[in-house]
């Protein structure tokens, strides 16, 4: 695989504890980005029309 492909995977972005040290900026960016999908998709989920 190539390693492009693997630099975007989340799981690449998050510290390798015990070997690399801790850092709370790609865990709080991911998070965050979850928020807000999560978020935008419930704000989609509740404007749909089902009737």
């Amino acid at each position: 695989m190539s390693t492009s492909i693997l630099k975007i995977s989340p799981y690449a972005q998050t510290p390798g504890l015990p070997v690399a040290g801790f850092s709370a900026a790609p865990v709080l960016s991911m998070v965050a980005i979850a928020l807000l999908l999560a978020g935008s998709g419930l704000v989609a989920l509740r404007r749909r029309n089902l009737r």
